[in-house]
């Protein structure tokens, strides 16, 4: 037989006015227990929140009068006459700064602790002694001090660190009548300035509380009679710390002390006291306890024991289904079915409905969890792992690196990305297979996940590309930890298929601190990172900062430029003569690329070659500077120049480029031109980097009839042994020891015995940088073979080789007066 059902409403009507009256009965005893800490924490926090508020008022001044100061000094800091600019300023300012209480008055000194400027009568600092101690520059200090005599004024004491680590002081005063205002603002209350005079730290006597000038005189009498009540026996400790509350004419004041200057010795120090009326609320938590004592005593002894009787029976049973639900969002079904109470007999309720339903909403739930469980494992393996490697794919990561922006964004919790290439993969996989490719993918993904923690996560991104992205990380120094334990393991060498493979990585990393983070833009930073960290040898680390993103902006705008620029023609070479120094026979020209932009003008080989020599795009450039000067060529040839030659500077990309050799002859086809008279310059670098390789390179180019010559020599690998093995016909001086040869003798020995021993190994050898008619003549008489530099002759623009060829040579023959004309102009110019 099923229990009759009574509603609980029904039940709670019935003791309705028992529990009401019990109700407030408990709710009086718990707030009699409370009434006196609460006054107690009212007292604290209000004398807590006076002395807060008047540190922040003060310190915000301080610090807006601080600013001011150090913007002025920086401001004229790097003049000539900055302390007598400081005081032009200060002058014209001086009205306005004192109308608005911004400043009183003001003393500029030298480091020689000489007044330079003031605004009082006499010269002399009437408050504190000045820090003039070089310490106190050194460490750009400020003296921060109240002083008080007919009124309390700030005096502050500021460096100023001038030009030529030369300096100098400024000190200045500012009323306190600012912050006194603000702070009555804030907190309402009276406030006064005093000194107790004879005190020593002992007992606090009434009668030696001194109003200062400064109080005004309507204040002065409503403070005068609260201090009078003060407590003689209250100890001045005491009242800075828990203040005192003074009862006077039926009101309630509370007294709070703040020492203006902490540092000033007791005798001489001065305070600002803060009365606060706190009458109401005494009154209102008196009214209130006297209220409650009367019901706690009429009700809690009655009703009491009658709504514990007839509720803890529903108390047990709501408490059992709180504290069982949380059970259910927690999925622990089992422990919700194994807490649940007995049933007793009786009437079922709503309760009893509640708790059937619960049971089978959480058996029900429980088959449903099952499923998803099972559902949720096969789609997350698809959607958000890697198959390869069984790391987390890239869909993972954009939801990992979600979570974290967003946990940033609320606890300010740090974290950073770092996105890993592996060094080479692409030579690995085409030249070993792609299952070693594979291995290898697993084997990198198989030592990263090695170093992360839980909260952590690792991920292949593409390719050969893995991102790591790290939690809890607030500075730099921690993700670098993590990365050199990554670096160590990732360097051992790895054994597949009997191959020993060194394996390394690029990486480049971004903190998620940044103002508005994102997804797209952590990935972008720390990709863009990696690959300037990939233009080193390997196992570089690159973290990312404005700067490169501004380098890297500044490279793709370059590169973009230069593709526009090779299509709009906006490129050409500029020839530099060279010479015989014997005979003065023009032998042929160096090919210099130059770039005239459309907007920007002339741009410097030296601003764009370093950026454009690391690009895919610096190849296209010197295949194009090979076909213009093979163009170059031929139109000297059909203007009757038929034995000059032409210099070409090969990168160490374009040297190593196997289609060069196929390209000149492509080139020798096209133009008729004869392979002897073309002359390929090669930088020491690239002729060491591989010596053997090099050598054949250069042997290949040999036999198709050019000449070499070795760039820039004695600034890189200078070593005469080398070149015996190496098919060169040419060695050309760098101009830094052509420079020196006049006024250095070791210059002029390494000169004169470069250029024996190169003869005596049967090259030839090419002076650089010829400025004057003395190294040109001192040349000749060591008996260097050619010669190239300003003095002969500037490199002129393909445009205008033309017309300058007729004047500075004849019958072939470089003229010297040409030179001394140049020269005479260069002079004139200058």
């Amino acid at each position: 037989m099923m229990p009759k059902f009574i509603s609980i409403g029904q039940k709670i009507l019935m003791l309705i006015l028992a529990l009401l009256f019990a109700t407030v009965s408990i709710l009086t005893i718990i707030t009699l227990k409370d009434s006196q800490a609460e006054i107690e924490k009212f007292q604290v926090k209000s004398i807590a929140a006076n002395v807060s508020d008047y540190h922040v008022i003060n310190d915000l001044f301080i610090t807006n009068a601080t600013l001011w100061a150090e913007n002025i000094i920086a401001q004229f800091a790097n003049e000539p006459f900055p302390l007598d600019r400081l005081q032009q300023h200060l002058q014209e300012q001086l009205t306005y700064l004192r109308l608005n209480d911004q400043l009183a008055d003001v003393w500029l000194y030298d480091a020689l602790q000489q007044v330079q400027f003031t605004t009082v009568d006499s010269q002399q600092f009437n408050y504190v002694q000045p820090d003039f101690t070089p310490d106190f520059v050194k460490n750009r200090d400020y003296i921060n001090l109240i002083y008080c005599q007919s009124e309390c004024v700030h005096v502050l004491q500021i460096p100023i660190l001038l030009a030529d680590n030369r300096y100098g002081y400024m000190i200045f005063t500012i009323p306190m009548t600012h912050v006194l205002a603000n702070l009555y603002n804030t907190t309402k209350a009276e406030l006064g300035i005093v000194n107790i005079p004879g005190i020593s730290g002992g007992e606090l006597q009434a009668n030696k509380i001194r109003l200062q000038p400064m109080t005004l005189s309507k204040q002065k009498a409503r403070l005068k009679p609260i201090i009078d009540n003060i407590d003689p026996q209250l100890t001045l400790t005491s009242l800075m710390v828990n203040g005192t509350k003074i009862d006077i004419n039926q009101r309630s004041y509370l007294i709070t002390l703040i020492p203006l200057n902490p540092q000033q010795a007791l005798p001489d120090q001065h305070y600002l006291m803060l009365v606060s009326e706190i009458s109401d609320f005494f009154n209102a938590a008196d009214r209130f306890t006297t209220g409650a004592i009367i019901t706690a005593g009429l009700l809690f002894v009655g009703f009491g024991a009658i709504f514990y009787m007839f509720t803890h029976s529903y108390k047990v049973r709501l408490a059992n289904l709180v504290e069982r639900f949380p059970l259910i969002n927690n999925h622990q079904y089992g422990q919700f079915k194994q807490k649940r109470l007995t049933r007793r007999s009786g009437f079922k309720d709503e309760l009893d409905i509640l708790d059937e339903a619960a049971e089978q909403l959480a058996d029900e739930l429980a088959l449903l969890d099952q499923a998803l469980k099972k559902d949720r494992k096969a789609l997350e393996k698809i959607a958000m792992y890697d198959e390869l490697t069984g790391l987390a794919n890239r869909n993972m990561l954009n939801e990992h690196l979600r979570r974290s922006i967003a946990k940033y964004r609320r606890c300010n919790e740090g974290f950073c990305v770092i996105l890993l290439d592996v060094d080479d993969f692409k030579k690995i996989n085409d030249g070993q297979g792609h299952n070693v490719g594979d291995v290898l993918l697993q084997i990198v993904a198989t030592v990263l996940a090695s170093q992360i923690s839980g909260e952590d996560l690792v991920c292949r991104f593409g390719g050969d590309e893995f991102v790591i992205v790290l939690s809890n990380i607030e500075k730099v120094e921690s993700a670098l930890v993590v990365w050199e334990k990554v670096q160590k393991r990732i360097s051992e060498p790895v054994i597949i298929d009997n191959s020993q493979f060194h394996i390394t990585v690029s990486a480049g990393m971004t903190m998620g601190d940044m103002i508005d983070p994102s997804v797209d833009e952590l990935i972008r930073r720390s990709d863009t990172a990696m690959y300037r960290a990939k233009e080193k040898s390997g196992n570089v680390l690159r973290i990312y900062d404005d700067a490169l993103n501004t380098e890297v902006q500044r490279k793709i705008d370059l590169e973009r430029e230069a593709y526009e620029a090779i299509e709009n023609g906006d490129f050409y070479l500029a020839l530099q003569p060279l010479i015989d120094l014997k005979t003065l026979f023009l032998t042929g020209f160096e090919a210099l690329l130059r770039w005239r932009h459309p907007e920007k003008g002339l741009i410097s080989p030296g601003e764009f070659i370093p950026i454009l020599e690391k690009s895919v795009f610096m190849l296209k450039l010197d295949y194009w500077v090979i076909e213009r000067s093979f163009q170059v060529l031929k139109i000297l040839d059909d203007e009757g120049y038929k034995q000059q030659t032409i210099s070409i500077n090969l990168s160490s990309a374009q040297f190593l480029d196997p289609v060069l050799c196929e390209f000149l002859q492509q080139m020798f086809k096209r133009y008729q031109i004869s392979p002897s008279r073309i002359d390929l310059e090669l930088t020491e670098t690239t002729l060491v980097s591989d010596i053997h390789s090099t050598t054949k390179i250069m042997r290949d180019l040999r036999n198709l009839g050019v000449r070499i010559s070795i760039d820039d020599f004695g600034t890189g690998y200078s070593s005469l042994s080398y070149l015996k093995s190496m098919p060169v016909n040419t060695i050309k001086i760098d101009r830094s020891f052509i420079n020196g040869i006049l006024k250095n003798q070791a210059d002029k020995q390494i000169v004169h015995s470069t250029i024996t021993m190169v003869h005596n190994m049967g090259m030839m050898v090419v002076a650089e940088g010829i400025e004057d008619v003395r190294q040109f003549n001192l040349l000749r008489d060591m008996k260097c073979d050619k010669a190239q530099g300003f003095y002969i002759a500037k490199p002129i623009p393909e445009y205008e080789l033309m017309k300058t060829l007729p004047i500075m040579i004849k019958d072939n023959v470089w003229q010297a007066s040409y030179a001394d004309k140049v020269a005479d102009n260069d002079k004139a110019v200058h």
